[in-house]
This record gives C-alpha cells, structure tokens and sequence, in this order.
C-alpha cells in the first residue's frame, strides 16, 4: 500500500516517525472568546506526514485522530480519507495540506476542554492527548438553553440534558417546550430541580412541585414545561441555574440529531412580561 521500500507506518521503517498530533488553529490555552463557535485545527505535528502536493496525500489521508470535549466519550478514529467519503459538515479534511478543521457551534458559557489523539493504520497510538483548553462568554440572557449545547453519546446510549435559564430577572414563570424526534429518542425521566437550595426556591414558593405542570408526548416528541414560580408575594428569580433536568435514550439511528427549545417557550417576570430573548439548542452526536 504505502511501498516496498518505506512505510511510514511500520516502526521499523527510516521514514516512521511516532505518531503526534500538532494544533495548528483555534483559540489558545486559556483564551477567553466572546462568540458561541469556533474551529480547531490541527494535523500530524512531523512534514513526514504531510501532502507533497494537492495530489500526493496519500499518507496524510492514511494518518487518523479521535477526538472528545470536556472528558467525554471519546469519537471513533476517522482518517483523511474517511472524512473525504462521509463528507461531514463539522469535520473536513485538507488534501493540500493535511489539516484537519472541527467546528464547534452553540457552545454555551463556560470552559471548554477539547482533546485529540493520533493513531495509525498499524495500530500505534499516540501515547497522550494532545488539547485546547479555552473559555466561551458569550451568551447574553434572558434565555433558555440547552446543556450540554454539544454531546457525543453512542449508538443506543443514555444521557442527561437540562433545560438552564440563563441571566434572567425577577423570574416567575418558565413555559419550555423541548422538541425531540420521537424515533430518535425516548424521555426516561426528568427532574424539576426543587431542593431548599436550589436556583428556582430563590422565592417564598415553599414547594416548586406543587406549581409545576409538565407533560410529554412521547408521539409527537413534545415536552410541554410549566412552572410556576413565585405564588405572587416577594421577589422573583434571578440569574443563572438549572429548570428541569432530562434523562434521555437514543433509540434511532446514527448521526448528528437536534433537541430544539421552540421559540413559543416563555420566560415571565412579575409582571407577567415574557423577558425571553435567546434560545439554544442541543446537537447529540450519535456513533
């Protein structure tokens, strides 16, 4: 495959080299960036693994990396060539230059840890991750969200989303509709977060049980969330934290899927004024 003579994939080759991943774009170390995507680059850190030319990639397209954000489930390994076939709209392959690009969108605020791995053909692996670590403010409220805004789960897998209202003021009342794919996913349970201690019993609402009204069409794949949560008497809520935490199934296929927080959705303040202004969806990633 890679000739008689040389392979850069056999140890005991003049021409190998170990396998090493080099970032070559993205944020750096501790950046902080102020929009919600971005792009990570990165590619084999040795010109041995590099295209001659636009034509002469064969062994970059060979060289293959896996991925996972904020210690995860890490991504199967892809190789150049793979990418090339599956034409993927967040991952790419360069042929001219042997640089691998990751979109990352809908991140929501907070610190982002992305790490990548090398391996090859011959089953050699690269022996530590090489990572991004950088921070995301860029969101500005009052929304709903989606978190995780991004989740890589396998095939038939079980995961938690959690429904977060973000930079709100004198809250009280959330209306969330969570739109899903019902041949995607399944709703195992969920939880209204309604501890002593928690972001919603920031009120004199002595129980957030006994306001919220909740229902799920699992037919149509529609979580209808009402809660109430002042009963008329103090201030509302404020700030950022947690409304309703769901626990999820994939059932469906394989691919990259969306759970949609639908723009009827309300936040309401004391004065029954809906103050909602943003709204972010969750991508799952299924393998």
């Amino acid at each position: 495959m890679f000739g008689e003579i040389t392979n850069p994939f056999d140890p005991s080759s003049n021409s190998y080299a170990p396998p090493q991943t080099e970032f070559v774009g993205g944020p750096a170390n501790d950046e902080v960036i102020h929009v919600n995507e971005t792009t990570l680059q990165w590619r084999h850190a040795n010109q041995i693994y590099w295209p001659t030319d636009s034509s002469g990639y064969t062994v970059a397209a060979a060289v293959e990396f896996a991925y996972r954000i904020n210690f995860g489930n890490w991504s199967e390994f892809k190789s150049g060539r793979e990418l090339l076939i599956d034409s993927l709209s967040y991952w790419t392959f360069d042929t001219s230059t042997g640089i691998h690009s990751f979109q990352l969108s809908g991140l929501e605020d907070r610190q982002y840890f992305f790490e990548v791995l090398c391996h090859y053909p011959t089953e050699i692996e690269e022996g530590l991750a090489k990572f991004r670590r950088f921070i995301v403010d860029a969101l500005q409220g009052p929304g709903l969200i989606l978190s995780p805004a991004i989740a890589n789960i396998d095939s038939n897998g079980t995961f938690v989303l959690t429904v977060v209202g973000i930079d709100v003021n004198d809250l009280m009342g959330v209306h969330a509709f969570v739109k899903y794919n019902p041949d995607d996913f399944l709703i195992q349970n969920y939880t209204v977060q309604s501890d002593s201690t928690h972001f919603l019993m920031q009120t004199l609402t002595p129980n957030i049980d006994d306001f919220s009204f909740i229902e799920n069409d699992e037919t149509s794949g529609l979580l209808d969330v009402n809660i109430a949560i002042t009963t008329g008497v103090g201030n509302g809520v404020n700030g950022t934290g947690e409304i309703i935490r769901l626990t999820m199934n994939h059932i469906g296929t394989r691919g990259n899927k969306t759970i949609e927080i639908l723009p009827e959705s309300a936040l309401r303040n004391t004065l029954n004024e809906d103050q909602l202004i943003l709204i972010q969806n969750a991508t799952i990633n299924i393998w």
